[in-house]
């Protein structure tokens, strides 16, 4: 196994959109069709279907694709107009309640309800609405089942009449379609509450939170964005930024193959970066009003990094970027904070001796541990049993510890950097400090993909920058999760340079070789010869040196 691994060059530490692909972008939320092809299936297939009445409409950030889901509807409406000559009302009530639902009378005032108003044709309303308001589902679900909506429906949910809100009609034919949209867990939360709720709804419509990265994708993107945005927008925006956009969604994505489709974070950025373009006093906004919008985002939510880089240079947070130490290991962690994250270095360290206790998670026993990050512990139990004790069972007491963490530990991907660290203590050969890790392993010593790369990367990039790159500092990764760099660009000058490093793995062996500058081979079998040592065969002894 070879003691280095080639660094990953700057083309392939970012992935740019070409500025031409986007270029002459028209606003349409017709785009919303080539970025959801299966939600556009599923509800085209209910608007056309005279079976199916009802269907949900599921997605975390449905306010994005609202207005395309209205149009989509009352699109339908008027060609049933065209060829029945019959109105099809579309009634979109974002929150309802009782009172609106069935309508009021006040004196001689009257007001018609939701229910009437959209007889006849669709309602539209969010699934959070009918968890919100007692009994307003109750009354629904009445309608849908027998069509009829009579007193005895509102009398039965407010268990009296109120003087000042009656119903218009006493018994009248309620005939409509349902169209319920909101986030999973509302719907999940309905359908615990009442099992008919999978009965009168049998299609689901739901919208992807990623696109592949092709350029269709990213001209449909461009223009569902500037559609959204086209009420606030006063300046043209530049292909240039549209381009940059484009890669700011895939790094949402982590994947520089896809695309994110976050449409209310791209609308914030783009809307700041016209603000950013006004106070520069450019004529339109540019990649330069869009990076100082995406700075300024950063600047404002970080805080907390702040702190975390003042106490290391403080020393109050031991974490060492030259030099060698046995069993012990620099890892990385992704804090978020909001929509922002940041990655922040830790120190993993591992002690060995003779004994019976086995692998010891401290942050286990002290109840800092998640269920995630204990079956990483697990896993690597597994890959030494694996490894060093296939011929005979062999005793260790072993402790490892993410130094300095004071809150809750999760999540299996610096399994990688603790198996290290145990090694390194058992053999004891030293593992370089200017070189992070990342990654999670499975019971063979694969090297599997972890989330938060670019932030992971770009955290031990900047403490390594703030006291001074050496030209030997970088981080090991997984090879698989090459294709979700989308890194910083202070990252990508100081990788061209030669002044920092990225260095994809596959097994946790070239990690081993890239940390020791020993071969794998020979450091796994110091392992076993200590080990063996740690537990002897016993002498035996045969009757004549007994007797004698």
């Amino acid at each position: 196994m070879p003691t280095s691994i080639t660094a990953l060059t700057s083309e392939h530490l970012y992935t740019h959109t070409s500025p031409e692909g986007v270029a002459s972008i028209e606003p349409a939320l017709t785009g919303i069709s080539v970025l959801h092809p299966r939600a556009t299936s599923a509800l085209t297939a209910f608007l056309r279907s005279r079976r199916q009445k009802h269907v949900m409409v599921m997605d975390e950030g449905i306010e994005a694709w609202r207005d395309w889901l209205v149009a989509e509807i009352e699109a339908l409406a008027a060609s049933q107009y065209v060829l029945t000559g019959r109105t099809m009302p579309v009634v979109y009530e974002p929150s309802i309640s009782l009172a609106q639902l069935l309508g009021t009378a006040v004196g001689n005032h009257v007001r018609e309800g939701v229910l009437h108003r959209a007889d006849g044709g669709f309602l539209i309303i969010r699934v959070a609405s009918l968890l919100q308001a007692t009994g307003l589902w109750q009354v629904i679900k009445g309608v849908l089942q027998t069509g009829r909506l009579s007193a005895d429906d509102w009398y039965s949910v407010q268990g009296h009449r109120l003087s000042e809100t009656l119903p218009l009609v006493n018994d009248c034919s309620i005939q409509l379609r349902l169209v319920l949209v909101g986030e999973a867990h509302h719907f999940f939360a309905l359908e615990e509450a009442d099992s008919d709720v999978v009965v009168l709804f049998e299609r689901l419509v739901e919208f992807e939170d990623f696109a592949p990265r092709t350029t269709e994708m990213e001209q449909a993107l461009m223009s569902v964005l500037l559609a959204r945005c086209q009420s606030d927008l006063v300046m043209n925006v530049s292909a240039e930024a549209l381009a940059l956009c484009c890669d700011y969604a895939s790094r949402l994505a982590e994947d520089a193959t896809r695309l994110a489709l976050r449409m209310d974070q791209l609308e914030a950025l783009l809307l700041r970066a016209q603000d950013e373009a006004i106070q520069l006093g450019h004529e339109q906004i540019d990649v330069p009003a869009l990076t100082l919008a995406m700075d300024n985002d950063r600047y404002e939510a970080g805080r907390l990094e702040a702190e975390y880089r003042q106490a290391i240079t403080a020393g109050w947070l031991s974490i060492a970027t030259k030099g060698e130490a046995v069993g012990q290991v620099n890892a990385l962690t992704v804090y978020e904070v909001g929509r922002m994250a940041f990655g922040q270095p830790v120190k993993i360290s591992a002690q060995t001796s003779p004994g019976n206790d086995g692998l010891v998670d401290i942050e286990k026993e002290v109840d800092l541990a998640g269920p995630i990050h204990s079956k990483g512990m697990l896993i690597v139990q597994g890959y030494m049993r694996g490894r060093f004790m296939r011929s005979r069972s062999m005793a260790l007491t072993a402790s490892v510890v993410m130094e300095q963490t004071y809150e809750g530990v999760e999540g299996d991907s610096a399994s990688a950097a603790e198996t290290l660290a145990l090694l390194s203590s058992i053999a004891q050969i030293p593992l370089r400090q200017d070189i992070a890790v990342t990654g999670a392993i499975n019971q063979f010593g694969d090297v599997q993909a972890v989330g938060g790369i670019n932030e992971k990367i770009e955290g031990f990039f900047r403490l390594c920058a703030m006291r001074g790159l050496t030209g030997s500092q970088g981080v090991l990764i997984p090879v698989v999760n090459c294709q979700s760099l989308m890194l910083a660009e202070d990252v990508r000058r100081a990788c061209e340079a030669g002044q920092f490093h990225v260095y994809p793995v596959v097994h946790l062996d070239e990690a081993l070789a890239m940390m020791t500058g020993v071969p794998a081979e020979q450091v796994n079998a110091r392992v076993l010869q200590a080990l063996e040592q740690m537990n002897p065969l016993p002498v035996e002894h045969d009757d004549e040196s007994l007797s004698a």
